[in-house]
């Protein structure tokens, strides 16, 4: 089996950790909005929305501690939950569904569903699965914990900015068919 310098498992893990709890704490700060937008995808009968929405942050914030720490559970368990919300929305993408709110961003930023989700969740799963890859026996330096911290924080400016733009896209597309 082939193994990966460990600055990259690393950097995927330290990533996925930071979006995983920012998704729990959106979450957290606004259940009923979130559980509004999961019952907006009509997956499940409304009367079992308020405990899948309690089962989805439960299992995010479990993800978020067990990727911090390296948890190769954890990681299944991300790995499942970005699984389930692709097939989520390309589910209601196949029903013409595209003007609900995806609920990954909580309700300051709606954002409705379309293929760039499906892109970006492929994306957070390969990086699931690189934050699972063995990695070399190489000692980490001072400079690999530089790197690490500027290469996580430029990643999740990334994350923020395409999702900043998917939403201004979402709201622009909603007013051009109004206007």
């Amino acid at each position: 089996m082939m193994t990966t310098d460990p600055l990259l498992p690393l950097l995927a893990r330290a990533t996925l950790a930071a979006l995983f709890a920012l998704a729990c704490w959106h979450k957290l700060r606004a259940p009923a909005a979130f559980a509004a937008s999961l019952n907006g995808y009509h997956l499940l009968p409304q009367r079992l929305v308020p405990a899948a929405t309690a089962a989805i942050i439960a299992c995010e914030a479990t993800a978020t501690i067990g990727i911090a720490i390296g948890n190769t559970l954890a990681m299944g368990l991300a790995l499942a939950l970005l699984a389930l919300y692709t097939l989520a929305i390309a589910v209601n993408l196949a029903r013409g569904r595209r003007d609900i709110d995806c609920g990954c961003a909580g309700p300051a930023m709606r954002q409705t569903l379309s293929h760039w989700l499906l892109v970006r969740n492929a994306l957070l799963i390969g990086f699931a699965l690189l934050a699972s890859q063995p990695s070399s026996g190489r000692a980490l330096t001072w400079l690999d914990a530089v790197t690490l911290l500027v290469s996580c924080c430029t990643l999740l400016l990334l994350y923020a900015s395409s999702n900043q733009l998917a939403a201004n896209h979402s709201r622009l597309g909603g007013a051009q068919a109004r206007g």
